[in-house]
């Protein structure tokens, strides 16, 4: 059975995405994704600018909602950096989620 974010991940890569990595957020119905400087997102996302210069800008999507607030949410990051509008759209991916840029 393929999951959500399987099918998301294969989406992403078949319209010019990359997957970068998994991370995760506490609270995720209050956390203001990656804005948190001691956040695993914010971390995660600052580790993959410093590593790789041709990276301009990531998405940050929630991909698996802990059980309440007061658990661990999944967060999949992706390099979207040549992916244009049209490639979300072919891809039949709504804009919600976190953007980060260089």
């Amino acid at each position: 059975m393929e999951t959500i974010a399987g099918r998301l991940i294969k989406k992403i890569k078949s319209n010019n995405g990359t997957v970068l990595t998994f991370s995760t957020v506490w609270d995720v119905y209050h956390a203001n994704i990656g804005e948190n400087k001691s956040s695993n997102v914010y971390k995660a996302i600052k580790k993959i600018f410093a590593k790789n210069k041709k990276i301009k800008k990531i998405w940050a999507k929630v991909g698996a909602h802990g059980r309440s607030g007061h658990s661990e949410s999944e967060v999949l990051l992706f390099d979207v950096s040549n992916m244009t509008n049209e490639d979300f759209e072919n891809a039949g991916i709504t804009y919600q989620g976190n953007y980060f840029t260089r």
